[in-house]
């Protein structure tokens, strides 16, 4: 791996921190959604769900900075990035343990926010629910 690689996990890890603290975020925007929908608060619904785009938003633009954050590396930091953040698989170098750990969490919060988000979906939309079969 080059000199660039390694300066390259300090800036993923500081990208996927951030992107964790959206995430949490917006889990928590969620699980208040669930509560005002079981109690059919209508206006709380609507606001939670306002509230929420901008996380939503924010997770966007920094998976768009990981993205430029790939466009940067050529050759075999470019197939590391893809093992590590990409495919989520094992370090291969102690520097990337941090940043292959902070992938692996933010992935299991990330699994937890769908399932939070197709249980409100699936209340407040019912068979309208983009998580429904058609």
């Amino acid at each position: 791996m080059s000199a660039m690689w390694d300066e390259s996990l300090v800036e993923l890890l500081a990208l996927e921190s951030k992107i964790l603290r959206k995430l949490n975020e917006a889990i928590g925007i969620t699980r208040e959604l669930a509560e005002a929908v079981d109690r059919d608060d209508q206006v709380s619904v609507r606001m939670l769900l306002s509230s929420r785009q901008a996380p939503l938003l924010e997770l966007q633009e920094l998976n768009a900075a990981l993205d430029l954050k790939r466009c940067d590396l050529s050759g075999e930091d470019k197939a590391a990035f893809d093992r590590l953040v990409t495919q989520g698989g094992a370090p291969k170098i102690p520097a990337e343990e941090d940043v292959a750990s902070q992938v692996a969490l933010n992935r299991r919060v990330l699994e937890q926010l769908a399932k939070l988000d197709q249980r409100v979906s699936e209340k407040l939309c019912r068979e309208k629910s983009v998580y429904r079969k058609r």
